[in-house]
């Protein structure tokens, strides 16, 4: 066929579209048709005039460019340009439109190319997106923001402890972390109960926030634990200075109620350059040196000494095994299963690796995982979770039992090989395994870097039939803009906003919004970490597509995930509703 005529049938059905879809929305929806030689517009309808405060006569001597945001000329030309050339019958594109009275509102455009009385003219229809951009600012502010306290969480500080650490090797400065534990908080807490523990922690917050400059960073780590950031400190010994500070002002009498009470602490201090390059080193000698400080009896501060790290020799035997242990066939695969919501029954599991050292049993993986990410031995250790968890999958389907997937973790390094596509591809081809069984897992961070390549690998997995999961969703970047442009099938929501859905309605906002907004996305969504009854009916609730955790099950070795496919396919709805 002649190129030109596809332009024709493009156009064509663009046209049906047009005439079938057009009434119904033009009351309803902001409509503009432009002229693509002049891109003036030629028609508008009310509620466009209406939304952006012109008079229709006004609009007619404007152009898309002058309401559109962000975009000269020669930008929305080449937006245009698929249209007019016939490569798209559609653009969609995200922007802002600016209304007369020089206010701005976020929205999601259509465009098409229509012949209208012999005039090749493109419509655009406009959608207002307010409501999502809300949400989505909404989900950013509450997952980098401790919900009681009011102070930055976990993922705050870190972000702002890189940039610390950043800032300082390039001036040679220095930067202190001190982790604070709260003494004996545990026998405060129980007696009064949580509403009244979680108010204690606030007026925790406040004291510490008078001790501390306004460039410093004070976060709750969790639990009764701070950390805090001294960024630019001039001498080692301010630290221990700051640190006594802030011990004085959390023992003054804290009235609450009709209680009366002093608190202690203990604080470890860790200092860069001098304990630790990275802010991983940093957090975990402070840490370290906290504990010291509690075995001196707390109500005290301990700098960090290199003695402390007892584990040292424990890593150095952890990383000398995991050079043999793949040939030593000491790992194995443990299975966890995910249960669809609606009808109760085991829809897939997740593949976790386990490794039966000989001489210290049965390793965490928390304790392997990141060590071998450390000395390269995460790619051969991937690739064998990846072919054993399709070598098993498959054979339970040869075996009979009723079709699941499985789904695989891949670690930051393994996503930047560059024959990753091809990697995964000869593991089905070997395995036999049908690619819409294989589920592969992998972090918002790892999106986010080399986005191109990233996109296109995705692109390419995808494309094999081989559904593609965002790990730990929202601990990240927790921003809905990025799904659009990534092939994602699967969000995981991450277990630590499951963990307080009970107990913390900002926990629940959250996600209720990221549910609300993957429905929207037509994402699926599961929510890993359900460890009782309330969480998951409160999930169940707001129609959450899958679910895993402990309540259900934990991670089991072969034998008895077979079981639970054999006679346990299946789980009883919760009988409660939360919230």
């Amino acid at each position: 066929m002649d190129p030109r005529d596809r332009v024709i049938d493009k156009r064509k059905t663009t046209k049906v579209l047009y005439d079938h879809f057009l009434n119904i929305m033009y009351d309803t929806r902001e409509i503009y048709f432009f002229d693509t030689s002049t891109l003036k517009f030629v028609e508008v309808n009310t509620v466009a005039s209406k939304n952006l405060g012109y008079t229709l006569d006004e609009l007619l001597d404007m152009s898309p460019v002058e309401v559109m945001t962000r975009l000269t000329e020669k930008e929305f030309q080449r937006i245009i340009d698929p249209l007019t050339s016939g490569k798209q019958t559609v653009v969609s594109l995200e922007t802002s439109l600016l209304r007369k009275d020089s206010t701005v509102y976020p929205v999601e455009i259509q465009l098409y190319l229509i012949e209208k009385e012999n005039q090749s003219l493109v419509l655009a229809i406009v959608n207002d997106i307010i409501e999502r951009k809300q949400a989505e600012e909404m989900i950013h502010y509450l997952s980098y923001q401790d919900h009681i306290t009011c102070l930055p969480n976990r993922m705050l500080f870190n972000d702002r402890l890189s940039v610390s650490l950043s800032n300082a090797k390039r001036n040679q400065s220095i930067v202190t972390v001190l982790f604070l534990d709260l003494d004996r908080f545990k026998h405060l807490n129980d007696p009064l109960g949580h509403d009244k523990g979680d108010a204690i922690l606030r007026q925790v917050a406040h004291k510490l926030k008078f001790c501390l400059r306004e460039n410093d960073t004070i976060s709750r780590f969790g639990g009764d634990e701070f950390a805090i950031i001294l960024s630019d400190v001039g001498r080692v010994e301010d630290a221990g200075r700051v640190a006594g500070r802030v011990l004085d002002k959390l023992s003054e009498t804290l009235n609450f109620e009709e209680f009366e009470f002093r608190l202690t602490a203990s604080i470890g201090i860790s200092l860069y350059p001098f304990d630790g390059n990275t802010r991983e080193e940093l957090l975990k000698n402070a840490h370290s040196a906290m504990y010291k400080a509690k075995e001196r009896g707390g109500n005290c501060y301990q700098f960090y000494a290199s003695e402390m790290n007892a584990r040292m020799f424990e890593r150095l035997v952890l990383e000398n095994g995991l050079h043999k242990a793949l040939d030593r066939n000491e790992f194995v695969l443990y299975y966890q299963p995910q249960y669809d919501s609606k009808t109760l029954e085991i829809t897939g599991v997740e593949a976790l690796v386990r490794w039966n050292h000989p001489d210290l049993g049965l390793v965490p993986p928390a304790d392997f995982i990141p060590l071998s990410e450390e000395i390269g031995h995460i790619i051969p250790l991937g690739i064998w979770v990846l072919y054993t968890a399709c070598v098993q999958n498959k054979a339970w389907q040869d075996a009979g039992y009723p079709p699941i997937s499985v789904s695989v973790i891949l670690s930051t390094k393994q996503f930047k090989q560059s024959n990753l596509v091809q990697l995964v591809s000869d593991v089905l081809n070997e395995t036999g395994l049908e690619p819409q069984y294989l589920k592969l897992e992998l972090t918002e961070t790892d999106m986010m870097e080399n986005t191109d390549e990233i996109l296109a690998t995705l692109q390419q997995l995808k494309n094999m039939g081989i559904k593609i999961m965002i790990d730990d969703f929202g601990k990240g970047y927790s921003s809905l803009g990025y799904l659009k442009k990534f092939p994602v099938d699967i969000l995981k929501i991450d277990q630590s906003f499951i963990r307080e859905i009970e107990s913390s309605p900002s926990e629940r906002e959250i996600v209720i919004a990221i549910l609300q907004l993957a429905q929207i996305l037509d994402l699926q969504v599961i929510a890993e970490g359900i460890e009782t009854e309330e969480q998951f009916a409160f999930l169940r609730k707001h129609d959450c597509d899958v679910m895993q955790g402990y309540y259900f099950s934990k991670p089991l070795p072969l034998r008895e995930i077979e079981e639970v496919l054999k006679v346990k396919r299946k789980i009883e709805a919760p009988k409660g509703i939360v919230g």
